[in-house]
């Protein structure tokens, strides 16, 4: 070997120390970092595994609250379903009574001005309701005519209140005990009764086969008891009544029975009934044939001008014509 190779030869063997050198530090720093990694390591895991136990528990957490949270949102939902249901309901309430406080608000100022400016059509009302209760009252007890009377002769009836009259009548007189014939000859009650029927509904009356027979019977007292305005009304309705067609009891022996009364009566001179009978009466010949009957009965008519032949005026026949 040659010197320069020798000289070679230890500058590789320096170099090559020199590299083993550097080698060694960086083990030596090697094994340092690694005891450091080992070291962080044996640190981190148990800290990784506590969060993850961490983690874990806070997503168990996070989910019991989340289910907690669906369940009371649903729970939420539905009671504000249920109070808005309950809200509406009372909005339609309120609307409602909204409308029948507004409804009886108006109907109240209808009121309020239907007895401000027609006093008397109130009046009219409550004495017709007043009428209504007093002939409920008679059903119940047609005893009570007596009473009653006197307050249903001074107001007006209507049409539809004679069947409650009738009623009452009837069953006053099934009350007596009695045969009919002699209560209604000699009770005051039935007279009252027939007194009502006679002012306020004679054309109904004379037309019906019960009541007819009982007002015939008295018309005497009728008549006497009757004023100048009841007169003239009941000699409409009879006329009425012998007018119709339809009426089928003894026209002509009625009349005359009404004639003869009449004629025994305070009313027996008054012009209009006159005029009524003249006017009202179809056929004519039935106004005539009843005068002629009362004249032969020797009923001499003054309402007709008709005296006794005795008397040396005009005949029945003679007045008839005129």
């Amino acid at each position: 070997m040659t010197h320069a190779d020798s000289i070679w030869a230890k500058a590789l063997e320096s170099h090559s120390d020199s590299l083993q050198s550097k080698v060694d530090l960086l083990q030596a720093k090697l094994d340092g970092l690694q005891d450091k990694t080992d070291l962080l390591y044996n640190v981190i895991e148990p800290a990784n595994s506590s969060i993850s136990n961490q983690l874990t528990t806070i997503s168990v957490i996070l989910g019991v609250v989340g289910l907690i949270i669906t369940v009371f949102g649903i729970w939420l939902s539905i009671h504000i379903s249920k109070k808005k249901k309950e809200i509406d309901e009372i909005a339609n309430t309120v609307e409602k009574e909204k409308e029948s406080v507004i409804k009886m608000a108006k109907k109240t100022e209808k009121l309020d001005q239907h007895i401000r400016k027609n006093l008397s059509d109130l009046y009219k009302d409550l004495r017709n309701e007043e009428t209504n209760a007093l002939l409920e009252r008679l059903i119940i007890e047609p005893r009570d005519i007596s009473n009653l009377s006197d307050l249903l002769l001074t107001r007006s009836l209507s049409e539809e209140e004679f069947p409650k009259l009738k009623d009452a009548f009837l069953k006053y007189l099934e009350e007596q005990g009695d045969q009919i014939e002699v209560v209604t000859a000699n009770g005051i009650g039935s007279e009252n009764y027939l007194g009502l029927l006679f002012q306020h509904f004679f054309y109904r009356s004379i037309k019906d086969d019960f009541i007819r027979p009982r007002l015939i019977d008295h018309f005497h007292q009728l008549f006497e008891m009757a004023f100048k305005r009841d007169m003239i009304k009941s000699t409409e309705d009879l006329c009425k009544a012998l007018s119709d067609e339809d009426s089928s009891f003894n026209k002509e022996d009625v009349l005359v029975d009404y004639l003869k009364a009449l004629n025994n009566s305070k009313h027996k001179s008054l012009s209009e009934l006159k005029n009524i009978f003249e006017q009202n009466i179809t056929p004519q010949s039935l106004l005539q044939s009843a005068k002629n009957r009362c004249t032969e009965d020797q009923v001499y008519l003054e309402l007709f001008g008709v005296t006794s032949p005795d008397g040396g005026e005009t005949t029945p026949q003679q007045n008839g014509e005129n």
